[in-house]
């Protein structure tokens, strides 16, 4: 029995290497290097986070009508590819009065255009999710994804302003089949009743968490708004925009619910497991300028040529300074990241390498996304699966680039043709000197699609 027990877990170890060894299938869509999917190996790289740069707003109107955002998912409207034609876009709206317990709370709107929008009469979610709410279309899925402000008690029973300690905001996910229909039968036995016992409930652990800070964040912060979206020009990549509310301590005769908040980022496969980036993406302006005590931000995402627009809203003061004790006007902001830019597979100055796991494709020849800037460097080597380099395609053919690029060719010996290795697993080793890789890309000649 022993023997035969010893036999079993090989095999189970057998299966789980194998299984681990299949290559990627990368096809000819754009990968970005927000994680480690990418990374089997490395010396000398880390990956990175690349802030945003703040610019004056400009109008999104005459943007919104391109093909490259036909297809966006913008605030609290989404693209939905698998609607009739009348209902390609959704959105989702929080309406009533929180006192309303039967009538109150959010609706689905559905539209053709983004113009012109119908109301599905049925309340969808009977909750008072009084954050940021928004619901894409995921197709690896095949379902609809909901997020929304997600309430942890620390006192249960209590209301807000009753509560001590004050309950957490985090950020709640459901999925449901038709977002046209009640996502959920009915609340729960024991529901968080955060604004009172007579008004509607607030989402609270009944429902699944997918960001909330923990103990590498300071003490007493929690995620104001979410600002999740399906990242539409590369596969599988799901990027967060959390507002992070760091609230002030305690101390007498203190302001309640009040603090300061930033923009952070997070990266994602599936839109559940997050790879939070620490540290301020879109940091606070100074201390008295339009953005310089609260920024609220959201998914809008909005693509401008090679560039993408974000949006954001500024305040020159603290979250809980009222009116009534000083004029707090918001200020519409924005951003600008390069595109793909949001995490980057850094190259030490004095020089690092990464080799990805085993992958296949059908492209004709290879682009990256890359900075190598003026003093930097990048060279692209293509090993077998036993990790030797294949002929013609080794670091010594390997032509040098140089420079700051979205769209640059891999050449070796002055030829880029790749067509001889389509479907055969490959690992591509990236030899750099102070270069930041972005994306990796295996195009598909025209013509041949």
């Amino acid at each position: 029995m022993p023997i035969m027990w010893a036999l079993c877990v090989l095999m189970v170890i057998a299966v789980g290497s194998a299984r681990a060894a299949e290559p990627i299938d990368v096809g000819h869509a754009k990968q970005l290097f927000i994680d480690e999917r990418f990374i089997e190996s490395s010396d000398g790289v880390v990956l990175t986070m690349n802030p945003p740069v703040k610019r004056p707003r400009e109008d999104v109107g005459a943007l919104l009508v391109q093909p490259e955002n036909a297809e966006l998912d913008y605030g609290p409207v989404f693209f939905d590819p698998s609607a009739p034609p009348e209902q390609r876009y959704k959105k989702v709206i929080l309406e009533g009065k929180m006192s309303d317990r039967e009538n109150a709370g959010l609706y689905i709107y559905y539209s053709p255009d983004r113009l012109s929008w119908t109301k599905v009469p049925e309340r969808v979610f009977p909750y008072w999710p009084d954050g940021e709410n928004s619901m894409m279309y995921d197709p690896a899925l095949g379902k609809y994804v909901a997020y929304f402000r997600q309430w942890v008690e620390r006192d249960p029973g209590k209301s807000y302003h009753d509560a001590d300690p004050l309950p957490l905001r985090t950020v709640g996910r459901l999925v449901v089949d038709d977002p046209l229909k009640p996502w959920v039968a009915d609340w729960p036995d024991q529901t968080a009743d955060l604004w009172g016992p007579t008004n509607l409930p607030a989402p609270g652990v009944e429902f699944e968490v997918v960001l909330a800070c923990d103990e590498q964040d300071p003490p007493e912060c929690d995620f104001y708004d979410h600002g999740i979206v399906r990242y539409p020009w590369a596969d599988d990549v799901y990027l967060a925009f959390p507002v992070l509310y760091r609230h002030f301590p305690d101390e007498p005769d203190a302001r309640t619910n009040d603090g300061l908040t930033d923009v952070q980022l997070a990266t994602s496969r599936d839109g559940i497991t997050w790879r939070r980036f620490r540290g301020s993406y879109i940091r606070l302006g100074l201390e008295g300028s339009p953005d310089g005590s609260c920024l609220y931000t959201s998914r809008t995402m909005v693509r401008d040529g090679d560039d993408i627009r974000q949006y954001y809203s500024g305040y020159p003061r603290s979250h809980g300074t009222t009116a009534a004790i000083a004029p707090n006007p918001s200020k519409p902001c924005m951003v600008v990241q390069r595109l793909d830019g949001f995490v980057s597979a850094d190259a030490a100055y004095a020089g690092g390498e990464l080799t990805t796991p085993l992958v296949v494709f059908d492209g004709d020849r290879l682009e990256l996304n890359v900075d190598a800037s003026a003093v930097g460097d990048a060279r692209v080597e293509i090993l077998g699966a036993d990790g030797t380099p294949l002929a013609g395609f080794s670091l010594a053919d390997a032509d040098m680039i140089y420079g700051n690029h979205l769209r640059k060719s891999v050449t070796w010996a002055g030829s880029g043709d790749l067509s001889t290795l389509k479907g055969q697993p490959v690992r591509l080793h990236f030899v750099m000197r102070a270069a930041k890789l972005y994306a990796f890309q295996f195009v598909v000649e025209e013509g041949e699609q």
